[in-house]
């Protein structure tokens, strides 16, 4: 051999692509990363000195995270219906019940 590395082929004998080095969907185009460390240390890494697009990120974080959060915190209550609800609701088949015998 000439220390070349083996060609893997697909079942049809073509190059085999990694399927894993190309997601589909969109590529990225900006992250920035905020890490809190245990002693109270934050690390920024991203394009930090471009400070609009920064600041837009952190902006369309923070809206995230409040959106989340209040969906998750949204009260899930029982409204009661007036009476004769279903009753209007089924109009001529209001005689039919589930609890036929």
């Amino acid at each position: 051999m000439n220390g070349a590395e083996p060609k893997i082929l697909d079942a049809k004998g073509k190059p085999a692509q990694d399927e894993a080095a190309a997601p589909e969907g969109p590529k990225v185009a900006a992250q920035l990363t905020v890490t809190l460390f245990e002693d109270g240390n934050v690390n920024i890494s991203g394009p930090i000195a471009n400070k609009s697009l920064c600041y837009g990120l952190l902006e369309v974080g923070k809206d995230l995270v409040r959106g989340f959060v209040d969906k998750a915190n949204t009260p899930r209550v029982a409204v009661p219906q007036p009476a004769g609800f279903f009753r209007k609701l089924l109009g001529k088949h209001s005689h039919i019940s589930a609890n036929r015998r």
